[in-house]
Formats: C-alpha cells, structure tokens, sequence
C-alpha cells in the first residue's frame, strides 16, 4: 500500500496538479510501514521516500516541485522522517508489551512447575509418614507379641490383629498418594490422611495388645491446618 500511495502522489505532482488533503495518504503510509514491518523494511521504504523526494526537487518534476524551496524540502524531509519515527516508536513499543506478556507467561509456567513439584514433595512426604508409621506399629506389635508369647499367650494371640490392621491401613492408603505423585491433578478418591480425630482409635489398637497407653487431653480441642494435624 505505500509503494501505491507513494506513485500515486509522484503522479499526482509529476502530471501538474496543486496541492491537496490527498497528502495526507503519504504520511499515514509511512507510519504505517514503520509500525507494521521490521526496521530494515521500514528503512528502505523511508529512504526510497526520501530519494524520490529529493530526485523529484532536484529534476523540477512538475509545476509543484519546480517551484519548490530548499526550505520546503527540508521540512517534508524532517515531516516524513518523524512520521517513521513515530511508527517506529509504536512498533517497539508493541513488542516490548508483546515480550513482557510472553515473559509473564512463561513466569506463570514455571510457578505452576514449581507449585506441582512442591505439592509432590509434600505428598511424598505424606506417603513417606504414612508407611513408617504403620510400619512402626506393625514392628513394634510384632515385637510385643514375641515377648508375650511364652510369659502370657493370651495378650500376644491380639497383636496379629493389629499389625494386620496396620499393614491394611497403610496398604489403602498408599496407592492413593502414588497415583497423586503420578498425575497434575489430584484424582478424587484418596485416602484421606490421618487426624488427631483418630488418636481414641488408635490409642484403643495399642491397647488391645497390652501396651499400657494412656490419653489425657487438656483444654478444649480446636480445628488444626491440615498439616499440624498430619504431622501430629
């Protein structure tokens, strides 16, 4: 469209026609190519500009230029060249808005990597907490069960069934917690993590085998963040 606008004008002049508000088409042409193409291209449609500008002064193209001054040649130089300008300064201006969003984008990317891996930490050490402690229970029953076995047969035939528990509860709730280290998103159905809620039926589970555990609580229970309460 410049490259029209710009014969068009030379035309225009060259047949011997006065000036006019159709310019006005060079010089929105020219900002145009400035905010819409690189700065090479720019450049050159500019500097053709210029060129055909000074060419026609020079040659006397016409009734227009033929009676032109250095001073008006001077000005429609310095006009078309702030016209590019000003396209180019529209231009950057684009690209860097365009660059900043491209970096939030990837900043908001790599928070989410970091949220993700983070979440899987966390998990993993759930599932790490999860297993010692059954698995602590089952030792310790197991042990308990050893001892009693000759001195009181009675109380150690009750800790098969409790590390059986133990080994069920902490095989329930381990694929959850693999499967939420596996997948972004957090399947439903999980095994929900333990809770201080809990803490009456486990004291119950030890005592059934003859460990001597006692529970006294103090105060008035309150509602914990999710990760005191797991971690107590």
């Amino acid at each position: 469209m410049f490259g029209v606008v710009l014969a068009a004008n030379t035309a225009y002049y060259a047949i011997g026609f006065p000036p006019s508000q159709f310019d006005f088409g060079l010089p929105v042409a020219t900002f145009t190519v400035a905010a819409e193409r690189d700065r090479r291209a720019s450049l050159a449609a500019l500097l053709t500009l210029q060129a055909l500008l000074l060419a026609q002064w020079a040659l006397g193209l016409g009734p227009y230029w033929s009676q032109a001054s250095w001073v008006l040649v001077l000005y429609l130089v310095f006009f078309f060249s702030a016209m590019w300008a000003w396209g180019r300064y529209v231009w950057i201006r684009r690209a860097y808005a365009e660059e900043l969003a491209a970096r939030a984008e990837r900043d908001r990317e790599r928070e989410a990597e970091r949220a993700v891996a983070a979440e899987r930490a966390r998990i993993a050490r759930e599932l790490h907490d999860v297993v010692a402690h059954h698995l602590s229970v089952m030792v310790i029953q197991a042990g308990a069960a050893r001892r009693l076995l000759d001195s009181d047969p009675g109380q150690a035939r009750g800790a098969p069934a409790t590390v059986e528990d133990a080994g069920r509860r902490g095989l329930e709730a381990v694929p959850g917690l693999l499967r939420a280290l596996r997948s972004d998103d957090h399947p439903d159905g999980l095994a929900p993590p333990p809770t201080l809620a809990e803490l009456d039926a486990l004291v119950a589970r030890v005592t059934e085998v003859g460990l001597p555990v006692e529970l006294r609580i103090e105060g008035t229970p309150r509602p914990l963040p999710a990760t005191v309460d797991l971690s107590a």
